[in-house]
């Protein structure tokens, strides 16, 4: 038993019950990388959910994101404004992509 475990058990006079719900299958996707000078690399997941009550062969939910790894804790400040500016440039040129109407 790892240290931290003992905090994760519920107090014995709580009950715990599963709570069922749509069945969905991950699928993650990683490799692609960025650098954003600085010897800072950002490291890209493209994730897909789909919903496997559903027929269609198609994600219901995508998602692309990327993080970077620190230099002691710090980004340089020209790689912090080249990821920001990469996060913004998806941000607005994939708004097409989204269905605001999905779960209603």
């Amino acid at each position: 038993m790892w240290s931290g475990q003992r905090s994760l058990r519920p107090p014995p006079k709580d009950r715990v019950a599963l709570v069922s719900g749509p069945v969905v299958k991950e699928v993650v996707s990683r490799g692609a990388s960025v650098k954003f000078g600085n010897g800072i690399v950002g490291q890209f997941s493209l994730t897909l959910w789909y919903f496997l009550a559903e027929s269609s062969q198609s994600p219901t939910i995508a998602e692309i994101s990327f993080r970077t790894d620190c230099i002691r804790g710090e980004i340089p400040r020209r790689a912090s404004r080249r990821s920001f500016d990469l996060f913004r440039v998806m941000q607005l040129s994939l708004v097409d992509w989204i269905n605001p109407n999905i779960f209603q």
